[in-house]
């Protein structure tokens, strides 16, 4: 996990990472802290592991209030 900043002519920082095996409940906890910690505009994240996680980190995000990108629905 990573919390990426943007900067002038499209400059991209990276500011913070998590880098660790983790269970869903592990993610999601570390997603909710990141995004206290930076208060990001928008969350991303990368559903490759299990389409199941990603809609629970979604739903916890949405409860939450927090922005997250536009879901892509599957091909």
């Amino acid at each position: 996990m990573m919390v990426i900043g943007f900067g002038p002519y499209g400059r991209k920082y990276v500011i913070d990472f998590i880098r660790d095996k983790m269970k869903f409940s592990e993610k999601t906890k570390a997603i909710l802290e990141l995004a206290e910690r930076w208060r990001p505009s928008v969350i991303f994240w990368e559903e490759n592991a299990s389409v199941e996680g990603g809609e629970h980190i979604a739903e916890v995000l949405e409860k939450r209030g927090w922005p997250i990108a536009p879901r892509r629905e599957p091909e």
